[in-house]
């Protein structure tokens, strides 16, 4: 008889890319394996295949959602949100997931409320990293620039049964989508902490190596270089 949960964690975008979407989805496993579950992270093909030839070993099980799927979605929304519906099923068959943990508004987001809307057992939340959620018109950020996008995010996410912000800019976008504070629950990235604190950590070299004094308080923030941050 099988104890531990098994989490599904699909992701429209993944290692090895480094971003916060991809790294905060490593973490999350990680930390889930470290608790005795069973995370299973399901990302698209062509980062799958990107892993297996940079030769990274990952403790954790990674699946892939089908090539291309992701432009018919775009391009053809009602065959894409078929053919997903079909990728879910077929993933939850094959490990009988306890729990669903989804990465990006849009497409696994969209593609998630789709696929539970007949199915009132599946328990998940929706997690949306920025890009694929927030837009700003003045340096054209964001995936809902396009109009098919937009529209699908706006008519599955608010039927969503619960979104995770981890801005309250992001949880902001989720309220004018019109999604009640009830369905909404801010949760920021995390940081391991115990990497700043690791013994083999040396400090004052640290300080050297930048030309920075010791005496300077330093305050550092960590972010991709990009226009949206400096908004």
């Amino acid at each position: 008889m099988r104890t531990s949960l098994r989490v599904a964690l699909p992701t429209s975008s993944f290692l090895p890319h480094l971003g916060g979407a991809q790294v905060g989805l490593h973490n999350i496993a990680t930390k889930l394996l470290e608790k005795g579950y069973q995370p299973i992270v399901i990302a698209p093909y062509p980062d799958v295949q990107a892993l297996k030839q940079k030769g990274w070993q990952l403790p954790y099980l990674v699946k892939s959602f089908p090539p291309k799927v992701w432009g018919i979605l775009e391009k053809y929304p009602s065959i894409g949100l078929f053919l997903l519906d079909k990728v879910f099923s077929y993933y939850d068959h094959q490990f009988h997931f306890d729990f669903w943990h989804v990465t990006m508004g849009y497409p696994t987001g969209v593609a998630m409320v789709h696929y539970a809307q007949n199915k009132p057992k599946i328990r998940y939340l929706i997690r949306c990293a920025g890009e694929d959620i927030q837009r700003s018109s003045d340096i054209e950020y964001g995936l809902r620039h396009n109009a098919t996008i937009d529209k699908m995010v706006c008519d599955w996410l608010p039927k969503a049964d619960h979104l995770i912000a981890i801005s309250h800019s992001v949880a902001t976008e989720y309220r004018a989508l019109g999604v009640d504070d009830s369905h909404i629950e801010y949760i920021p990235n995390g940081v391991d902490v115990s990497r700043f604190n690791s013994p083999s950590l040396d400090r004052e070299q640290v300080r050297r190596n930048l030309n920075i004094c010791n005496d300077t308080f330093v305050f550092l923030s960590v972010g991709r270089n990009h226009k949206k941050k400096i908004l």
